[in-house]
């Protein structure tokens, strides 16, 4: 490979990686309401040391009123980036 096609396709990764920005809490409040969660709020966040999320993933535990009308917790797993999305682990 030569240098010029070695600094486009290390250009195009660095602008894929800065593109795809990190999960937060607005990410964690998103997937609950797309499950049917209202008022949602996040209580406390981990990044480290959580055994309910898998490696590489950030824990948000929520608050709100569930998809069966229920006052309920759950925790919200997030990728590091926001290319892998979030998954909803109910207590």
């Amino acid at each position: 490979m030569n240098l010029e096609t070695r600094l486009s396709a290390s250009l195009v990764l660095g602008l894929a990686i800065a593109s795809s920005g990190c999960s937060g809490k607005g990410d964690a409040v998103t997937a609950a309401q797309h499950e049917g969660w209202e008022n949602v709020r996040v209580t406390s966040s981990s990044y480290f040391l959580d055994w309910t999320c898998a490696d590489g993933e950030k824990a948000y535990e929520i608050e709100g009123k569930n998809a069966r009308g229920k006052t309920s917790t759950a925790t919200v797993c997030c990728g590091y980036t926001n290319m892998k999305g979030c998954t909803i682990r109910y207590d």
